[in-house]
């Protein structure tokens, strides 16, 4: 890890601090992305995709932003039609 890793990502501008930081980002880059969450399970050796949801399925404040945008909009045609 010292030899190679570490170096590389000082190289690349890139923060890291160990292999469960790197791992937790691709699982939840996946997750965000729209891979199956089964399929993302699989991958990180997860036997129950609970697991896989509970920790890495987090919600964000701009997860949130685009659901509620459409329900703004649907209320407000809603007014405009009556």
């Amino acid at each position: 890890m010292k030899r190679y890793v570490r170096p590389a990502c000082e190289r690349l501008g890139i923060g890291f601090s160990g292999f469960h930081d790197c791992r937790h980002s691709v699982v939840t880059s996946l997750l965000k992305s729209g891979v199956d969450a089964k399929t993302v399970a699989r991958i990180a050796g997860h036997t129950d995709v609970r697991v896989t949801l509970n920790t890495y399925a987090h919600v964000s404040t701009e997860d949130l932003r685009a659901p509620l945008a459409s329900c703004v909009l649907l209320v407000s045609n809603q007014k405009g039609a009556a």
